[in-house]
């Protein structure tokens, strides 16, 4: 072609390039962001169903879907932040949240959440994501996704075996501590077996601090006086924390409970399946996976019983204590966007995100996978109310509107983790309950007091642009080492 036709040609079209608007062209470009899911393998083909529909109708965002294990995902997340390859959006459980806006790891969603927003979204799950900058402004964290707590589920063709009349037991059933103990020995005692012959017990929980909440939070124990996190506040001393604490020793210690290195997160769930124990604290995260693939409640699972049903599966309310105490700890997860997003990849995480906690996704989670929804027009949607899942999510959310409101401190997860690590420890017989008492609280005083001088903290507030993000790590690094020196002292005095 001549040359000089070609230089005309080049100048028109760097001109028109000059003069449209960028978003001519932004429309045409694909945006990709990469999502962090922790749903169990029960839930994810509707986790990943969703966010193929979303991508269908936003083409020009490209979504990497990653599944993370829900234990290490949070310790992942800390360490892929600090090497820049974290994901633009991640499902965060309810401590986690402001954790991560105190580090400085997250953005806050509040400039886009509409008045409809607030105002459908339940109260309490949008109190576990807020907490206020540096500036004193209440910011709202995350979108969120559900809400939970664990519930108590157990096997009828069990306790009817037993001699437990279940027809008395209804979704508002609370039994008293001392009820629920009789009925655990009265399963023990009958001494019976399940198909594959083996020994079936009254209860099971996994040590890890999730299990031990309902009986310390249901018998009126509190890590802090009125719920103040502060040093000063610390009550884990307290007469309700030494007898929750001293009642859960004697029943992890109890011949109707199975022996101690049983009880795990590996364990817990085949055990109540297969009907091995005839009680177990669970949440509504295994309701999908209980009613599809147990062999005692789904004949069409491998090894199905005859007896096998749904109905078979029963739920209520946790056991309380003579003041009324029950033990649910309000939970939930929520969908946070990375502080390091800009731009159209903010943008598009965003949308995903309210894509994700709208109401048409939360329908989908409840009726395929028994998610109890985080928005109060989920309740009301037909095609829920009438789903066969509703029976479940209208027992959970019975519970969670008496659950123990826990409080929203960007300290609390390392807090929990302290306990139940010592926790297990103490169960395991490692420690004695005033070793434990001691070993938590010096522990706490190192997260709560400032610098070490024995001062406490006060709330402190949020600078979205600070990236604390090394000391985290660092500490869940650290504990596990520093118990095990001062375990090894002791063994030596």
């Amino acid at each position: 072609m001549n040359k000089k036709i070609i230089l005309p040609i080049i100048v028109i079209f760097m001109f028109m390039f000059s003069v449209l608007p960028s978003s001519t062209f932004a429309q045409t470009s694909t945006v990709k962001i990469t999502f962090w899911y922790t749903e169990n393998s029960s839930e994810e083909p509707g986790v990943l169903r969703l966010v193929k529909e979303f991508e269908t109708a936003n083409p020009t965002i490209n979504v990497k879907a990653e599944a993370k294990g829900f234990f290490s995902a949070k310790e992942t997340y800390l360490t892929q932040f600090s090497a820049q390859l974290e994901p633009t959006v991640f499902r965060a459980a309810r401590d986690w949240v402001v954790e991560f806006a105190q580090q400085g790891l997250i953005q806050p969603i509040t400039p886009y959440l509409n008045a409809t927003d607030k105002k459908d979204f339940i109260a309490d799950a949008l109190r576990l994501v807020s907490y206020p900058d540096k500036s004193g402004t209440e910011q709202i964290w995350g979108w969120p996704q559900l809400v939970d707590v664990p519930a108590l589920f157990y096997n009828k063709h069990t306790l009817e075996n037993a001699g437990i009349n279940t027809t008395k037991f209804t979704l508002n059933t609370s039994l008293t501590w001392s009820q629920f103990t009789n009925y655990t020995k009265q399963i023990w005692d009958k001494q019976l077996k399940n198909p594959e012959g083996k020994p079936v017990y009254g209860l099971t929980l996994q040590g890890m601090f999730f299990g031990a909440q309902p009986i310390y939070y249901g018998h009126g124990a509190r890590f802090f006086k009125n719920d103040n996190v502060s040093f000063a506040n610390i009550d884990i001393n307290s007469t309700e924390s030494r007898t929750a604490l001293t009642f859960l020793k004697d029943v992890v210690t109890a011949p109707y409970t199975p022996p101690w290195d049983q009880q795990g997160w590996s364990t817990i769930n085949p055990m109540f399946t297969t009907g091995q124990v005839g009680f177990i604290q669970q949440g509504p995260w295994e309701l999908k996976n209980f009613l599809t693939n147990a062999p005692e409640f789904n004949k069409s699972a491998p090894g199905s019983r005859t007896w096998a049903s749904a109905s078979n599966l029963g739920i209520m309310r946790l056991p309380h204590d003579e003041q009324g105490h029950e033990g649910a700890p309000l939970g939930g997860h929520a969908y946070v966007i990375t502080k390091r997003a800009t731009g159209a990849v903010a943008e598009a995480a965003m949308k995903f995100s309210r894509f994700m906690s709208s109401a048409h996704a939360m329908a989908e989670a409840a009726i395929s996978y028994y998610h109890v929804p985080a928005r109060e027009s989920v309740f009301k949607d037909p095609a829920v109310t009438n789903s066969p899942a509703w029976t479940y999510i209208k027992a959970i959310k019975g519970i969670i509107d008496r659950a123990y409101k826990n409080p929203v401190d960007p300290k609390w997860a390392q807090l929990e983790t302290v306990f139940g690590t010592e926790l297990d420890n103490y169960l395991a017989g490692n420690e004695t309950l005033s070793q434990f008492i001691d070993v938590v609280t010096t522990f706490w005083s190192d997260i709560l007091v400032s610098g070490g001088t024995g001062t406490p903290t006060s709330k402190s507030t949020i600078n979205p642009g600070d990236f604390q993000f090394i000391v985290v790590p660092i500490l869940l690094v650290s504990i596990p080492v520093i118990q095990d020196i001062k375990r090894r002292k002791s063994k030596k005095k």
